[in-house]
């Protein structure tokens, strides 16, 4: 009779194993989809940054007529100020907050390195601070990127960090 309990609790426990796995799995099938979708808007947001920041040179501006540079810096701050507000969404929205800084960031940044831009055409001085703001923008920009395509991975080795001290006994 104790065999047929052994192997009742034996199936029990196989069983139970089973769901566990299984819910495991579907868990992180939908972390991952997740992620996924992040990273997805992340990218709508940071692509068209990316652009604009090649598009608002200070050297480009620099080099016009003042009228040119004035028609381009109302085109450009038009665009900015879209793009200050799909980076401020992300920011106020992001599930990372290394993320959600670095857009706050980087919502400033855009400001400043167009306001230096706009700038530009005065003198070197003038040019030289444009050029620091708008390198500044570029590099928030950058880490933002980063930020973006670490999330996910960053948290997905946590979960199988933690996983792996469960499974182990390890603190």
């Amino acid at each position: 009779m104790s065999d047929l309990w052994v192997g009742v609790l034996i199936a029990l426990l196989g069983g139970l194993a089973g769901v566990v796995i299984n819910t495991a799995v579907v868990h992180r099938e939908q972390n991952r989809a997740h992620w996924r979708e992040q990273q997805r808007k992340d990218a709508e947001t940071l692509g068209p940054v990316l652009v604009y920041l090649t598009d608002s040179d200070p050297a480009q501006l620099a080099g016009t007529s003042a009228e040119a540079r004035a028609r381009r810096l109302q085109v450009l701050g038009e665009r900015r100020d879209r793009l200050r507000e799909s980076v401020a969404v992300l920011g106020a929205g992001h599930p990372d907050p290394t993320a959600g800084q670095l857009a706050r960031q980087l919502e400033a940044a855009l400001h400043t390195a167009l306001s230096s831009a706009a700038r530009a055409g005065l003198d070197e001085a003038a040019l030289s601070q444009a050029q620091q703001d708008h390198a500044q923008a570029r590099a928030v920009t950058d880490q933002l990127v980063a930020a973006s395509a670490r999330y996910g991975r960053r948290t997905d080795e946590t979960a199988l960090a933690r996983a792996r001290r469960r499974l182990t006994g390890g603190s």
